[in-house]
């Protein structure tokens, strides 16, 4: 009935609120420039297992992984780590340039990001430029 569905997440009283660097932009189309400027810090609305140090946040630009519910415009949580399993969402770096997809695993034993919008094509692994800088533990939506 036109209401805007939303959940509030409330402060936690008496904690430290953990906060993550948004270090830029990752393309969800064809690869860009990766920046890593600090933009600003954002407060993590989730408690995390790991040490909050190697988790960051970058803000997608592009319609690739709208199968993946992730949206143009959105912020992915990511852990920092360079190894990945087949399936999971990662932030890969090609030369200079990062993009969000997802890991696939052929039957020959050969890994490729795969997008998850028909419009785009696989992007092979097996350059010697390319690396996976951490997976996505998390989304942001910002509806302001």
């Amino acid at each position: 009935t036109g209401k805007r569905r939303s959940i509030r997440v409330p402060a936690l009283e008496g904690e430290d609120v953990p906060t993550i660097p948004l270090l830029g932009t990752v393309t969800a189309g064809k690869p860009i420039l990766a920046t890593e400027n600090i933009e600003r810090m954002l407060p993590l609305p989730f408690p995390v297992r790991k040490d909050v140090d190697s988790i960051f946040a970058l803000r997608v630009e592009g319609d690739s992984m709208m199968g993946a519910a992730i949206l143009d415009g959105d912020i992915v949580i990511i852990e920092k780590q360079s190894i990945a399993d087949d399936g999971e969402i990662v932030v890969a770096l090609l030369e200079d340039e990062a993009t969000v997809k997802t890991l696939k695993r052929d039957s020959k034993g050969r890994y490729y990001l795969h997008p998850e919008n028909d419009r785009y094509d696989d992007i092979p692994l097996d350059r010697e430029d390319a690396m996976i800088l951490g997976v996505v533990r998390g989304l942001l939506r910002m509806d302001l």
